[in-house]
């Protein structure tokens, strides 16, 4: 799924169909992917600042836009479970 140097690292974020970041699954919430990884889940911090993966169940009604940012890293592919 993901390779990077030293020090790299990837972010997700999830938009409504505006490009706005929807509530709880913002950059800054994002916690960064920071190792090689075929499987790496993607996790947004809980209102504590603790890691939580979130289920999509979660997620409004309507088209939904993805955002990764990436530092020293590679995406070859993502998926949703």
């Amino acid at each position: 799924m993901l390779g990077q140097g030293v020090g790299g690292e990837i972010r997700c974020e999830l938009q409504d169909a505006h490009g706005k970041a929807l509530p709880g699954f913002s950059l800054n919430e994002s916690v960064p992917l920071i190792r090689n990884s075929l499987a790496a889940p993607v996790a947004w911090r809980d209102s504590l600042g603790a890691p939580e993966r979130t289920s999509l169940e979660k997620l409004p009604g309507g088209p939904v836009r993805i955002r990764f940012t990436m530092t020293d890293a590679w995406l070859f592919a993502f998926r949703f479970e």
